[in-house]
Formats: C-alpha cells, sequence, structure tokens
C-alpha cells in the first residue's frame, strides 16, 4: 500500500510532462460490437472503446450456488447441460465446494484465465471477481485485435472520473462489448452487484494493451496489475489517452431543430441522416437510428408527455435535457416518453429515433402543464408592460436588463408564439383575437419575467 501511494508522487516529480501531456490521438476505427465502435491507437497498437459495463461474477467462491443462492444469478452460469460458467463433474453436473473450499455448498465458479498447478476443481485455479479487477472480452474481438488472457488494461468511468487498471481474464458472450468484475465496478464508483448493478450507458472508457501481460496459466496480484498497467499506459500516451474517444462519439445534431408547441399536433418524417446515437440515457437497448430533433418550451411547470402515433417503422421518442443523448429524461415506453419535472421556460429535447433506419411518416403532440392562476404570474425583474390593456402593441421597458425573446401563451397553457428582440422593440399581438394571454419575457440572463395581458 505504501508503494502505491508513493509511485504516482515520484512519478510526477521526474516525468509530470510525460505524465499530464495530451496523448497522441490517432485512432483507427476497427470493428463495432453490441453498437460500441473499436479503435487501434496507431502510436502504441492499444484498443480503445467506449462501452456499457455489466457485471462479471465469475471466478469467485460465492458467485453461483444452487436456488440462486449466490451473489449471481445461476442462470448467468449456464443450465443444465450447458455450463459455461461453472465447473462440471464428468457427468456434467456442478462441482460443489468442499469443506477445505472457500464457500462450502457453492458450486466451483470458473473463469477463461487459470492458475495452473491447480485442479480444475479448486476455486483458486481461477481469478476472483470480488478481489481483482479483470475485464471480459468477446472471442471475436481477441482474435481481431491480437489481445492474449493476461494483456492489460486501463478503464475509465467518464462521469466520475474513478480509473482502474485491470487485467483481460475472462470471455465474454459473442456479439457483446463492456464488461467487468465486481472489484473493478466498485473501484470505478459502480454497482457491483451481480444481479442489480452495472451500467448500460456508454460511459466506461475501455483501454486494452495487446500482448502486454504473461499469458494463460498466470495469475496476477493487485500490484503486479498496477505496475504492469501504469507502465503500458504511460509508454501509449499517458492518462490521457482515453480522451481520445472524445472525437470519435457522434453528437446530436440539433441544428435543424423542428420547434413544437404545446398541445399542436405536428406531422413530421423521421431523418435519413446517418445515425448519431447508439443510445439513449433513459433506456437499455440499443438505437441505430437516424433521429429527428424537435423542442418544446413549456409555459408551467409540472408534467410534459411526448407521444407518436401514426407511424409504421420502428420509431421510438426520447425527452432530453439538453442536445445530448445521455442527458434523457424522465421514463420512455417506445412511442411516449414523459418527464414529471419540467420547469416553465426551460426548453426541451424531443427526439424521434428511427431504429435500424426503418423510418416513416409520423405525428408527435406533447401534452404541458397549463398556467391556471394569477398566482403563476411573477415579476421578480421588475420590468414594466404597458399598455394593459391593450389592442395589440405592446411596449416593455426593462432598465437593467436587454430583452432576449418573447413566448406568447395562451389561456390554455398552450404557447402559440415565441418572439426574438432586438433593442427591446415594441410586440404586435394585433392577429389575436380578445382574451387573456400569458407573455413570458427572457432576458439575456436567461432570467423570466410573466405578465398577465388583456388583449381587447
Amino acid at each position: 500500500m505504501k508503494t502505491k501511494l508513493l509511485f504516482p508522487l515520484i512519478f510526477f516529480v521526474f516525468t509530470s510532462i510525460n505524465v499530464y501531456s495530451q496523448a497522441v490521438c490517432d485512432l483507427t476505427y476497427l470493428t463495432t460490437i453490441e453498437g460500441f465502435d473499436v479503435y487501434t491507437h496507431n502510436p502504441s497498437g492499444a484498443i480503445l472503446y467506449r462501452a456499457k459495463m455489466s457485471i462479471d461474477a465469475d471466478g469467485c467462491p460465492r458467485a453461483y450456488g444452487p436456488n440462486n443462492s449466490g451473489l449471481d444469478w445461476t442462470a448467468n452460469a449456464g443450465s443444465p447441460g450447458n455450463w459455461w460458467g461453472i465447473v462440471t463433474d464428468g457427468n456434467g453436473d456442478p462441482i460443489i465446494q468442499g469443506a477445505g473450499d472457500p464457500y462450502p455448498g457453492m458450486y466451483v465458479s470458473s473463469t477463461s484465465l487459470v492458475q495452473s498447478g491447480y485442479l480444475d476443481s479448486n476455486p483458486l485455479r481461477y481469478v476472483d471477481s470480488e478481489n481483482i479487477p479483470y475485464i471480459a472480452l468477446p472471442s471475436a474481438l481477441q482474435s481481431l485485435a491480437n489481445i492474449a488472457k493476461g494483456d492489460l488494461a486501463y478503464v475509465r468511468n467518464t462521469t466520475n472520473g474513478n480509473t482502474s487498471f485491470a487485467y483481460f481474464a475472462d470471455t465474454g458472450p459473442g456479439g457483446k462489448l463492456g464488461e467487468g468484475s465486481m472489484f473493478l465496478a466498485s473501484a470505478l464508483g459502480i454497482n457491483s452487484s451481480p444481479k442489480t448493478g452495472g451500467t448500460s450507458q456508454p460511459i466506461i472508457d475501455y483501454v486494452v494493451f495487446p500482448q502486454s501481460g504473461l499469458g494463460q496459466g498466470t495469475h496476477l496480484t493487485l500490484s503486479q496489475i498496477n505496475s504492469m498497467g501504469q507502465t503500458e499506459l504511460t509508454a501509449a500516451g499517458g492518462i490521457t489517452l482515453p480522451n481520445c474517444l472524445n472525437a470519435q462519439t457522434p453528437t446530436l445534431d440539433c441544428s435543424n431543430t423542428v420547434v413544437l408547441t404545446c398541445g399542436v399536433t405536428y406531422s413530421g418524417a423521421s431523418s435519413t441522416a446517418a445515425s448519431n446515437v447508439s443510445t439513449f440515457g433513459c433506456n437499455t437497448w440499443t438505437e441505430t437510428g437516424p433521429e429527428r430533433v424537435h423542442s418544446i418550451t413549456p409555459s408551467a411547470s409540472g408534467t410534459i408527455t411526448a407521444t407518436i402515433s401514426n407511424f409504421t417503422g420502428d420509431l421510438d421518442v426520447y425527452i432530453l435535457a439538453s442536445c445530448d443523448a445521455t442527458d434523457c429524461l424522465g421514463t420512455v415506453s417506445s412511442s411516449s416518453a414523459t418527464y414529471s419535472n419540467a420547469v416553465a421556460g426551460n426548453t426541451y429535447y424531443v427526439v424521434v429515433d428511427a431504429d435500424d433506419g426503418s423510418g416513416s411518416a409520423y405525428d408527435i403532440v406533447v401534452t404541458c402543464p397549463t398556467v391556471t392562476s394569477i398566482d403563476d404570474i411573477s415579476n421578480a425583474n421588475k420590468m414594466i408592460l404597458y399598455p394593459n390593456p391593450t389592442t395589440g402593441i405592446i411596449q416593455i421597458d426593462s432598465k437593467n436588463k436587454n430583452i432576449d425573446k418573447v413566448i406568447i401563451i395562451n389561456q390554455l397553457g398552450v404557447v402559440i408564439e415565441i418572439i426574438t428582440l432586438e433593442n427591446n422593440e415594441p410586440i404586435n399581438i394585433e392577429q389575436y383575437a380578445s382574451g387573456i394571454y400569458f407573455l413570458k419575457i427572457i432576458d439575456t440572463e436567461k432570467q423570466s419575467t410573466f405578465f398577465k395581458v388583456i388583449k381587447e
């Protein structure tokens, strides 16, 4: 433990420029697995990808047991006649640990990487998920990237900055990418429960160093993983190497956003552009796009619901707090999305995603809360609006702040017009029928002021 604490300090003193300088970002696309793109870092040969993290309990002596008594569901280790995460006897039945084993009565769980010198039935032959940071990789990527069992890796949680060295110790399911041990998940600040933990979001950066380990037959200690991993990472460019993935991650295109009005149905068609988003933060399934982006600005706080109808393709709808697919809000049920904590005056992005490119025409409507009483009206910014009542031309005086835009809302709480102002020019509502309207005035500092206006 002392070595672990002192090593970064010594390393900083003598080679601080190398550690904290930006790594050379020269990547070549290698493949896509489960919607996650994999790249080769050309200067070093390291393999980089950003993906989810499922929890792999394999190798832990208490991972599996009869009647789901282990830390993980027994089904994740296979089933009678087809066990892959449990050691079996000559009859194909799970071997149960005895009195001299770590957890008597539990099954012996295996990993692809083993320690030579131990019998198959000995739990010590396998890498313990609960005490060692390891990653799992599908066999296809192993072959394609020339990765061997025991190779070192560097893993980072992009949401909290937690990092950990690890090594490749288990082969995961084909066509799946993004899996780590319980110990690794805990180090990254992720729920490490094999039954309820992990994350489905692409927030974990993985850097794998091919041909960097000691190979099959040798377990690495935690100290060895950290020391050998640090050597590989430093040689490849340092701690900023995972940042190279940032430029490879496509972002949601909000340049042609369609503005929606609360309660008013809009008829459109799904986009035919390339997909930019592989998954949204509200669900667990993978999207293949393309995406059509809309926006909505409710005039009162409360629940907003976006619903699509009259479509034939495989369309899904999402509500986002910003132009960022990871910033997804509320709950999603394919053709509708609901967010219960919408704030009056905030703009939300509503995305219609055409999965598998199976686009079609569609109708979309967003229901919003309504302004129900004079209690919803405020004037904390001390603006003056006149004349009121008005026959159409309204002047707004704001001595201290410049006005950015004015949102006109009818008595039902429906936004009927959004006006961008220059030099605090007058507002003309002559075209609207007589009645009560609400004006939400937003200044250049993004502060809002509400007025109740009577149109004669």
